[in-house]
C-alpha cells in the first residue's frame, strides 16, 4: 500500500475544520498556509458576538505574516453573516458593540468587487453600512436580507451623505439599534446592476414601502430568483400599519417587480397581505412567468388564485405552500385546485380524443411537494399519488389537525405513496407501523425519513424499513416511544457509515447506553445526534451523565449532539435539577471532542 504523503494527510485534515480554524492553521507556516487558503477565503460565515473578533484578529496577524498576498480576505466570493453559537436567537445579536457593527461593514466593502453573494440573517447592518458597501461590492449576484427590521434607529444619518466607510462609526454614535429601510434598497439597486437572486425577509410588518420595489423593478430586468417573505409566524396574520390605499400602491410594485423580470426561475411569496392585493401579485406572476421552477406560496387566501401559475409554469419542479389552515379553504376548493394543476391521464386521453387537440397543458411533473401547516390532511391526500415524479414529500400539519388523525390517515398515506417509486425524502405524520412498512415495498430509493409522531411505531416497522431501504441516511423518529434498543441497533448496523443525522425518540425511557455504544461503533460518519435520554446513574432505562462524558468523544465526526431529560424515575421531576449538564460540563464535553463538537442542545 502506497504511504500519504504530508500534504494529503493535511488535505484530509483540513476538510473537517470550520473557517477559523483554517484561518488560524494558515498561519503556521507555508505549507499550511497553502493549504488551509484555498478552503477557508472562498466561503466564510461570521457568527456575530462569537466569530467577529476572533476572525478580525486572524485577518490582521495573516497580513503581518511573510506572504506575497498581504490581504487574504480579499479572494472571499461568499460571506454570511449568521447570530452568535450563544443563542438562536436573532435579536440576541443587538448587544453587539458598534465598533464590531463597523468594523464587520468594512470588513464585507473591503471585499470589494470579488464578493459574489451576502447573506445577512442578523440584525447588525443598517442602512449606512449597506450603502457603503453597496459602493464598493458592485458585482454582487446573489443578495439575501433575512433580518430588515430590528428596532428603528434613531438619529441616523441620511445614506446619500455617506457613501463611504468614515461616517459609519459617527452615526453609530448617536445611534442605539439598526434597521434595514427603502434607503438600503435603493442604494443596492442603483449600484449592484448585476443582481440575480434577491431575497428579502423581514418578521417587522411594513419595514420597505412602494418606492424600494419600483426601484428594484426599474434596476432589475433579469433576476432570476426573487423571494419577498414576511412570516406571520405562530400561525398569527400579520397586521399591517399602512392604509390601505399605501398597501394597494405595494402590491402594484411588488408586481411591477415580476412584471420586468419574466425570466425567474424561482419566486417566493410570504406576504400576508389582504386578499385583493396577494391575488394582485399573483395573477401577475400567472401572465407574466411562464420559467418558475420553484414556487413558494405563504398567507394566501385562495387556492385559486394560485392554480393558474403553477398551470403557466410546465417546467415547475417545486411547490410550496405555507399556512393551509382549515378555517380558511373548503374540502372542494382542495380538489378543484388538484383537478385544475394535475388532471388524471384519462381526463387528458378523453379530452384529447373528443376534439383531436391537447386542450389540458401536459401532466406537471413536480419533484418537490411542500405543504405546511395543513389542516386538509385528509383531503390532500388522495391526490398526492398523481404526482408520479416527486421525489421529495413533506406535509406537516397544522397544529389542531395533528392531534386528531391517527388511523384513518395511516391508510390514506398507504394508498398515496404506492405509486411514488422515486420518492428520496419523506416527512408526513405517521401513527403506527402500516405507513412505513408501505414505504419500505413502495418506496427502495429513500434516503430521509421523518414520522413526525409515531406514537404507535414499534421496533418491528422500523426494522424492515432499514432493511428494504438501502440508502438512508437521515432519521427522525418523532415520539415513537414503543422504539427501543432493538430496532435502533439494527439500524445503526445496517445503516453503518451511510448514517450522518438521526434524531431519537423524544424521551423515551426505552433507549439505554446500548444504543449509543452501538451509534458510536457502526457509523463513524455520524454528524448530528439528537435526543439522547438522559436519565439518573443507577437507572437502567436511558443514559448517565458519565455515559455520555465518555461515548461521544470517541464520534469522531459528531459536530451537534441534543439531550432530553427523563427524569429521575422515582417521582417525575424530583431529581431533575441533578441531571441537567451544566455550561463547564458543555465545554467539558467540547474539550474532550476536540473542538470538533459545536453545539449542544439541552431540552428538558
Amino acid at each position: 500500500m502506497e504511504a500519504l504523503k504530508f500534504g494529503d494527510i493535511i488535505d484530509t485534515i483540513f476538510q473537517f475544520m470550520d473557517e477559523i480554524d483554517l484561518a488560524e492553521c494558515s498561519v503556521v507556516n507555508r505549507v499550511w498556509q497553502n493549504r488551509a487558503e484555498r478552503r477557508v477565503w472562498r466561503r466564510i460565515e461570521i457568527r456575530v458576538g462569537t466569530q467577529w473578533d476572533t476572525l478580525k484578529a486572524i485577518v490582521k496577524k495573516r497580513s503581518r505574516n511573510n506572504s506575497n498576498m498581504t490581504q487574504p480576505h480579499v479572494l472571499i466570493r461568499s460571506i454570511t453573516l449568521a447570530p452568535g453559537r450563544s443563542s438562536d436567537s436573532v435579536s440576541s445579536t443587538s448587544s453587539v458593540s458598534s465598533s464590531s457593527v463597523a468594523g464587520i461593514a468594512r470588513f464585507v466593502a473591503s471585499i470589494g468587487t470579488n464578493l459574489k453573494a451576502l447573506s445577512v440573517h442578523a440584525p447588525v447592518l443598517g442602512d449606512d453600512h449597506l450603502w457603503a458597501i453597496a459602493a464598493k461590492c458592485t458585482d454582487l449576484h446573489t443578495l439575501s436580507l433575512s433580518c430588515l427590521s430590528g428596532i428603528i434607529e434613531t438619529n441616523r444619518q441620511s445614506p446619500s451623505q455617506s457613501p463611504s466607510l468614515l461616517p459609519v462609526s459617527r452615526s453609530l454614535a448617536n445611534a442605539s439599534t439598526l434597521c434595514i429601510s427603502d434607503d438600503a434598497i435603493l442604494s443596492i439597486a442603483s449600484h449592484c446592476k448585476h443582481l440575480k437572486r434577491l431575497r428579502l425577509c423581514a418578521a417587522n410588518p411594513n419595514p420597505l414601502s412602494a418606492r424600494a420595489f419600483d426601484a428594484i423593478a426599474d434596476a432589475f430586468t433579469n433576476l432570476e430568483s426573487f423571494a419577498l417573505e414576511w412570516p406571520a409566524g405562530m400561525g398569527s396574520r400579520t397586521t399591517f400599519t399602512m392604509a390601505k390605499e399605501d398597501t394597494m400602491r405595494l402590491a402594484r410594485s411588488v408586481a411591477r417587480v415580476l412584471e420586468t423580470n419574466p425570466n425567474l426561475t424561482v419566486l417566493s411569496v410570504d406576504w400576508h397581505f389582504d386578499r385583493i392585493e396577494l391575488d394582485l401579485v399573483l395573477s401577475h406572476a400567472a401572465l407574466h412567468l411562464s420559467k418558475l421552477e420553484t414556487l413558494r406560496v405563504g398567507g394566501f387566501h385562495s387556492l385559486a388564485s394560485i392554480a393558474p401559475v403553477v398551470r403557466n409554469n410546465h417546467n415547475l419542479k417545486t411547490l410550496i405552500l405555507v399556512d393551509m389552515m382549515t378555517s380558511t379553504f373548503q374540502d372542494h376548493e382542495i380538489q378543484q385546485f388538484f383537478n385544475d394543476v394535475q388532471p388524471l391521464v384519462t381526463d387528458i386521453e378523453a379530452q384529447t380524443n373528443h376534439s383531436g387537440n391537447v386542450l389540458i397543458p401536459f401532466p406537471l411533473r413536480l419533484e418537490n411537494l411542500e405543504l405546511d401547516g395543513t389542516g386538509h390532511i385528509l383531503s390532500i391526500l388522495p391526490f398526492i399519488s398523481r404526482f408520479s415524479n416527486l421525489t421529495r414529500m413533506r406535509i406537516r400539519p397544522s397544529r389542531l389537525s395533528a392531534s386528531i388523525l391517527f388511523e384513518q390517515t395511516d391508510l390514506m398515506i398507504c394508498e398515496a405513496i404506492r405509486n411514488l417509486v422515486n420518492l428520496r425524502h419523506v416527512e408526513i405524520p405517521i401513527f403506527g407501523n402500516t405507513p412505513l412498512i408501505a414505504l419500505a415495498e413502495s418506496c427502495p430509493l429513500l434516503e430521509e425519513v421523518d414520522i413526525i409522531d409515531g406514537s404507535q411505531v414499534t421496533d418491528q416497522a422500523l426494522i424492515l424499513l432499514v432493511k428494504a431501504c438501502g440508502r438512508l441516511h437521515t432519521l427522525h423518529l418523532g415520539i415513537a416511544a414503543h422504539l427501543s434498543d432493538t430496532s435502533i441497533i439494527v439500524l445503526a448496523r445496517t445503516c453503518a457509515e451511510r448514517l450522518v443525522y438521526i434524531t431519537l425518540p423524544f424521551r423515551t425511557k426505552s433507549i439505554t447506553v446500548r444504543t449509543l455504544d452501538e451509534l458510536q461503533r457502526s457509523c463513524p460518519n455520524l454528524d448530528t445526534l439528537l435526543n439522547i435520554p438522559v436519565c439518573a446513574s443507577g437507572l437502567t432505562n436511558g443514559v448517565t451523565k458519565e455515559s455520555i462524558m465518555t461515548t461521544i468523544p470517541m464520534m469522531t465526526r459528531l459536530t451537534k449532539v441534543g439531550l432530553c431529560f427523563i427524569g429521575s424515575g422515582t417521582n417525575g421531576l424530583e431529581g431533575m435539577f441533578g441531571l441537567f449538564i451544566s455550561r463547564v460540563e458543555m465545554d467539558e464535553l467540547k474539550t474532550r471532542s476536540g473542538g470538533r463538537l459545536k453545539n449542544i442542545v439541552v431540552n428538558a
